[in-house]
């Protein structure tokens, strides 16, 4: 009885783990073509990948700008790391418009 209940059991994990959904890809790179439903990237390290997007896909791109390009109610994001003088530096900074 305690073989059929471990088998059940491994079977379960098994098939919980088939349904996962599968992790985000992220990658860096230049956009060289589309054609639905399939992205052309060549990526930062100069591979060029052919990737097929789900419908609700989420791309995102990334342009110079300058912090004369902040407009009021805009949002702002940052990633910044902690200097030697104890001050948070700016590695990063994100404009978002107005929702």
């Amino acid at each position: 009885m305690r073989a059929l209940a471990s088998i059940f059991a491994a079977s379960l994990i098994a098939s919980a783990a088939l349904a996962a959904p599968p992790a985000p890809v992220r990658m860096k790179g230049t956009i060289e073509s589309f054609a639905a439903p399939t992205l052309t990237v060549k990526t930062t390290y100069g591979k060029t990948v052919a990737v097929t997007l789900a419908p609700d896909a989420k791309i995102i791109a990334n342009e110079k700008s300058s912090l004369k390009d902040i407009k009021p109610n805009d949002f702002v994001a940052s990633a910044a790391v902690t200097g030697p003088d104890g001050k948070l530096n700016s590695q990063e900074l994100r404009i978002l418009p107005e929702a």
